[in-house]
C-alpha cells in the first residue's frame, strides 16, 4: 500500500462494517487467530450505538489500517466521564505513518469535546513501540494490574 493519506473516523452504530475489520487489524498486530465467530455485526452495531464503548479507525483507499477503542466510564463522584483505551493497532503494512498518533490526538478531541476528565491506557513495560508512543502524551506511572475474577469458561472461548 502507498503512502497515500488516511482519514481518521469516528464510527457510528451504521458503520459496524467498519469496526469488524478493525477486529480484524487487532487480531493480526495481537497474533490472534482470527474474530470469535459470534462477533456479528449486528452485536458490534449494538455496541456502538450504546454510548459505552468509542472506536475511531484510520481508513486508507477505503480499508481500516488502524483504529483503537475503549470504554466510556462514568464516574460517580463527579458529573464527567472517563475514558480507559483498551486496544489500539496499525496493520503492520501502515505502520511508521503518523496513524497511532492521529487516532489519539482525535481521541483527545473527542475528550474535550464531551467533556471527559481523563484518558487511561495501560501498556506492557516490554512493549516498546506502545510506552514509546504513550510517553509522547504522558509519563507512565506506577500501576499493578489485578485480575480479581476471571471466568476461564469464557475466556477459554476468546482465545
Amino acid at each position: 500500500m502507498s503512502d497515500a493519506a488516511f482519514e481518521i473516523r469516528l464510527l457510528a452504530p451504521e458503520q459496524a462494517t467498519l469496526l469488524h475489520e478493525l477486529l480484524e487489524v487487532y487480531a493480526e498486530a495481537f497474533g490472534e487467530d482470527g474474530i470469535p465467530p459470534r462477533t456479528d455485526v449486528a452485536y458490534l452495531g449494538r455496541l456502538l450505538g450504546s454510548g459505552q464503548i468509542l472506536a475511531l479507525v484510520a481508513l486508507q483507499a477505503g480499508r481500516v489500517v488502524g483504529g483503537l477503542s475503549g470504554y466510556v466510564l462514568p464516574r460517580l463522584a463527579r458529573a464527567n466521564d472517563e475514558f480507559y483505551l483498551y486496544d489500539l493497532a496499525v496493520a503492520e503494512h501502515a505502520r511508521r505513518r503518523g496513524i497511532a498518533r492521529a487516532l489519539i490526538d482525535a481521541l483527545q478531541a473527542i475528550a474535550k469535546d464531551r467533556n471527559y476528565a481523563t484518558i487511561y491506557v495501560q501498556a506492557h513495560p516490554e512493549d516498546t513501540p506502545a510506552t514509546a508512543l504513550y510517553t509522547h502524551y504522558a509519563e507512565a506511572q506506577d500501576v499493578v494490574h489485578f485480575e480479581l475474577c476471571r471466568n476461564a469458561a469464557l475466556v477459554d472461548q476468546a482465545d
